[in-house]
């Protein structure tokens, strides 16, 4: 049985990135592709099927968020748009609106590992754990 890895945030460099690395390891994983509004995380899985037909373990495919209570493991990359300024504060607001929306998908109870890649990861790990309850030892910044 292969640990299912459910990417949100699947569209950008970052979350792309994890699928590629993960289906080069030599355990299989069952990568889950999440995007919201891009529709790039249909463009990279075509990428990455390639690599599963070149020899690399493990399987990949595009899901909605009301399938990560699936996985085993989140990785929440999605974020809003960079823009140039002094501090990674300036995305707190909307990106804890899309880390709200990826903990709501989630189901009472997920026995699973949440790992928040998306900034500023140290305030939004505080407050998944403070306003929604998720254990500290199963969310990882």
């Amino acid at each position: 049985m292969s640990l299912r890895v459910a990417i949100v945030g699947a569209g950008g460099g970052v979350g792309s990135s994890v699928a590629f690395n993960l289906l080069l390891a030599p355990e299989p994983y069952a990568v889950d592709l999440v995007d919201g509004r891009s529709g790039m995380s249909v463009s990279h899985e075509m990428d990455l099927q390639q690599v599963i037909a070149a020899g690399a373990s493990g399987s990949v495919g595009v899901v909605e968020l009301g399938a990560i209570g699936a996985a085993d493991v989140v990785v929440v990359s999605a974020a809003v748009p960079l823009t140039v300024n002094r501090s990674r504060l300036v995305y707190l607001q909307d990106n804890a609106a899309i880390v709200a929306s990826v903990a709501d998908a989630l189901p009472a109870g997920w026995p699973g590992v949440l790992v928040v890649v998306t900034n500023p990861v140290d305030v939004l790990v505080t407050w998944l754990v403070a306003e929604r309850r998720l254990d500290r030892r199963r969310v990882v910044g």
